[in-house]
């Protein structure tokens, strides 16, 4: 994920806070693409043998475009790299925020296995990294920078928290992952360096999805309600309870089936604010023989 530090932003106005605090919820779902920064591994340009996806996707705040969220993801032989870039610019300006992730591991049995996970941020003048090792399925090495305030109201982390979660990034590789069944239905667990939290998915309905390359037929969009169930680690506050209690929250994935994928194709997070949305805008996804193929918006 390419974490927003809306817990940090005591001093920023309302307006800022909200929009930053929607710029979060939505990255945790949408972070699996693009070559970025020199801040960890990349998924770089077409490999024999590799599977690759290049991402971008617009982030607007009720209707105004407010940023954008860049991608990449590569797995050969068993092994990915997942790196991301995120920009968000509100009130003029007024408000910057600028951050890169990436993650590694491997495929076991179909599932990801997070080797390694680091996220790095700059709101205004204030600024942090992250960085996870996994072992064995576990989280086993946390260091942040500067290290978090914890709060009165903050749910304590146990080392039981840090066993069987998976870190943001390799989530949405989990959620990608490509069979002949429905993207929905299913449960991500993620630790995220400061807190343990599921996303539930759910199936609501299919879409068909409109196909900007010629001589293609349009694409199938499943549906998907995402639920937020924080675990640990989160404050136990109003804002906490609002976002486990939205219902409202939806994500299309983009169904690729030469390539048996889904890809995150736009999120939707009504709030009593106003409504935040992630649109894919192009993708590019080359598979291990070569063959490309191209979408955009």
């Amino acid at each position: 994920m390419i974490q927003l530090p809306a817990s940090r932003l005591v001093g920023q106005s309302v307006p800022s806070r909200r929009l930053v605090n929607f710029a979060a919820a939505a990255t945790i779902l949408l972070t699996p693409y693009m070559a970025v920064a020199d801040s960890g591994p990349k998924a770089t340009a077409a490999e024999p043998g590799a599977l690759t996806v290049e991402a971008h996707y617009a982030l607007h705040f009720n209707g105004i475009k407010v940023g954008h969220i860049d991608m990449a993801s590569k797995l050969k032989e068993k092994v990915y790299t997942l790196s991301g870039a995120a920009s968000v610019s509100v009130l003029f300006g007024a408000f910057k925020y600028s951050g890169t992730s990436n993650a590694t591991g491997s495929i076991d049995n179909g599932l990801p296995q997070p080797a390694s996970y680091g996220v790095e941020w700059r709101a205004n003048k204030k600024a942090a990294t992250t960085h996870i090792a996994f072992k064995d399925s576990r989280a086993t090495d946390i260091k942040i920078d500067p290290p978090p305030k914890l709060k009165h109201d903050t749910v304590p982390l146990t080392p039981a928290h840090l066993a069987q979660a998976l870190d943001p990034m390799s989530a949405v590789l989990r959620m990608t992952t490509g069979n002949d069944r429905t993207p929905c239905d299913r449960r991500l667990p993620i630790f995220d360096g400061h807190q343990r939290y599921d996303i539930v998915m759910s199936f609501k309905r299919m879409i068909r999805l409109p196909q900007r390359v010629a001589g293609q037929s349009p694409s199938v969009g499943y549906v998907c309600r995402l639920a937020y169930e924080p675990i640990a680690g989160h404050r136990d506050n109003a804002d906490t309870h609002a976002y486990a209690a939205n219902r409202n929250v939806e994500i299309v994935m983009r169904a690729v089936p030469a390539l048996r994928l889904h890809i995150p194709h736009s999120i939707s997070i009504p709030t009593e604010w106003g409504t935040g949305s992630m649109t894919m805008t192009g993708v590019e996804i080359t598979g291990p023989t070569g063959v490309r193929t191209a979408l955009s918006e």
